[in-house]
């Protein structure tokens, strides 16, 4: 069962490359790329709330929003803002491959400092010469992928 999960994370993996390119589309189109941006979120609010509906999925409440952190719900969706909005601005600019790979630097990097210092609950691993290196990598990954 553990190799459905992979796929779907792939499948997903790949949506996502898809998706920075249709957006960028999708922002010529409009003018602009947060434009493109609304369009896929409100397209995307949509299709979730239908799926909600559909399985009869609870609802969140101002009640149930409430009793949570702030920030659970505010950054959230304002880093999947910026996230598309910025797909749909950079991959065309540097190039899908270049784009993603540098997201996922960022993303290890951010991991890197959630693990070490403990941050949001999580219990702390510190870093690593191993860590460091392999982010390390990365970064010399995006290097040679733009110059050649």
């Amino acid at each position: 069962m553990q190799w459905v999960f992979l796929l779907m994370a792939l499948v997903a993996g790949c949506g996502i490359s898809l998706q920075s390119v249709i957006n960028a589309e999708l922002g010529r189109g409009l003018g602009h790329p947060v434009s493109a941006a609304f369009v896929s979120f409100a397209v995307g609010t949509l299709a979730l709330f239908v799926y909600v509906l559909a399985t009869r999925l609870p609802l969140a409440t101002p009640a149930k929003l409430a009793a949570l952190p702030w920030w659970t719900w505010v950054f959230g969706g304002l880093i999947g803002a910026y996230f598309v909005s910025a797909a749909a601005s950079l991959a065309p600019r540097l190039g899908v491959t270049v784009f993603f790979m540098t997201v996922v630097a960022g993303q290890l990097g951010m991991a890197l400092l959630l693990d070490h210092f403990g941050w949001l609950g999580l219990s702390e691993r510190p870093v690593s010469a191993g860590r460091l290196a392999g982010i390390a990598l990365m970064v010399a990954g995006i290097y040679l992928t733009r110059r050649f």
